[in-house]
C-alpha cells in the first residue's frame, strides 16, 4: 500500500518551483502582473488532490475503472480528473 502523505511530500517536491497564476492571463497585457500573482505549485493543495486521485485510481477494484467520456482519463469517478481537462464538459 502507497502511504499518502509520503506520496504528497513526493508530489509536492516535483511541483515545487512550478507556479499558479493567481490572476487572468489578460493581466499579462495590461502590464499588472508581478510575481506576487503567483503561487508555488508545491505549497497549494494540489499535491494532496493529486496523491488522493492517483491513490483512488490505484486502490479501485479494475472492474470499477472506466474513461471519462468527457475528457479521455482512466478513472474511478469521471469527475475526479474532469476539472484537470480542460475541454472537459463536467
Amino acid at each position: 500500500m502507497i502511504d499518502r502523505e509520503k506520496l504528497i511530500d513526493l508530489i509536492a517536491e516535483h511541483l515545487s518551483g512550478t507556479y499558479h497564476c493567481m490572476r487572468v492571463w489578460s493581466a499579462w497585457h495590461v502590464g499588472t502582473m508581478s510575481e506576487n500573482d503567483f503561487s508555488d505549485v508545491g505549497e497549494s493543495d494540489t499535491p494532496t488532490e493529486l496523491a488522493d486521485a492517483i491513490l483512488a485510481l490505484a486502490e479501485a477494484p479494475q472492474e470499477e475503472l472506466e474513461m471519462c467520456r468527457h475528457c479521455d482519463q482512466l478513472v474511478v469517478d469521471p469527475c475526479t480528473l474532469a476539472r484537470y481537462a480542460e475541454d472537459c464538459k463536467r
